[in-house]
């Protein structure tokens, strides 16, 4: 379950909030489909607004990706 404020989701969330297998998720990772995730210490977490973000913009590939949460922010905020 993702609450509402949470800021930072786990793989396992990750792939409950987009809709794939969590080997998709890691596929997709590995050839740089999705965004950057953050490390802290061994775990791997990615931003909740980034991914809600990431899926307006249709999903392009991290190469294409440039997010800016305030950027964002502004654009939903019209």
């Amino acid at each position: 379950m993702i609450k509402n404020e949470q800021i930072l989701l786990t793989s396992s969330q990750s792939v409950n909030l987009i809709g794939v297998s969590l080997r998709t998720w890691y596929a997709w990772d590995q050839i740089g489909k999705i965004p950057k995730p953050i490390n802290i210490g061994k775990k791997l977490f990615w931003k909740k607004d980034e991914l809600l973000a990431w899926i307006d913009a249709g999903c392009p590939k991290r190469d294409n990706w440039n997010y800016s949460r305030q950027n964002y922010c502004n654009k939903k905020n019209k």
